[in-house]
């Protein structure tokens, strides 16, 4: 039997196992004719959904950076769109997951846990709309990607908060050189 990768509906409430014979049938791949290398439909699809995905950073950032200026502040902005945006996670928990959160589970939880990730979006997003209007978003973008890419090679070459441990590379050593290159240019130049 084939091996197979677990993947997590996006829904939340699915659970699909793709085996390799499946990613490998003529629907799920892509010849690249010059270089005879095989790309997964699959791997194409998450990679656009990402690129998408970052696209709505600057998009929001700069609606917050707007809504700062008329409501009294990156702060008070911020907070009114964690509001919007918990309703909307509300809305679309509503629609995707079927039954009731285990609370169990969720008492069980590290606090710490719990808190971490809202507390960072909010320092994030608050820096974010602080410094849109002073930079531009072009430069906030760049250099918030270049610090993401900092970061993430730290989280996976320590393998933090249970992540796959990767080792720091020479290729991906020398990516993120790049970008940060890249995000310097797009500041500086």
């Amino acid at each position: 039997m084939a091996p197979h990768l677990g993947v997590r509906h996006s829904l939340g409430y699915e659970h699909y196992a793709v085996s390799r014979a499946g990613r490998s049938s003529a629907l799920f791949r892509m010849l690249s004719s010059s270089s005879g290398i095989v790309m997964d439909l699959t791997v194409l699809l998450f990679s656009t959904l990402a690129v998408m995905a970052g696209m709505l950073f600057p998009s929001q950032t700069a609606i917050n950076a707007k809504l700062a200026a008329g409501v009294g502040g990156p702060v008070v902005a911020t907070t009114i769109s964690f509001v919007a945006g918990l309703a909307s996670l509300i809305v679309l928990l509503a629609i995707t997951t079927r039954g009731a959160p285990d609370w169990a589970a969720i008492r069980q939880t590290p606090p710490w846990l719990l808190c971490a990730g809202g507390f960072l979006g909010a320092i994030y997003l608050s820096l974010n709309v602080f410094l849109v209007p002073r930079i531009g978003a072009g430069a906030m973008m760049a250099l918030a990607i270049a610090g993401q890419m900092l970061a993430a090679l730290t989280i996976d070459s320590a393998g933090l908060f249970g992540v796959a441990h990767h080792t720091i590379s020479v290729g991906r050593a020398a990516g993120a050189v790049v970008v940060l290159l890249g995000a310097l240019m797009v500041r500086f130049l």
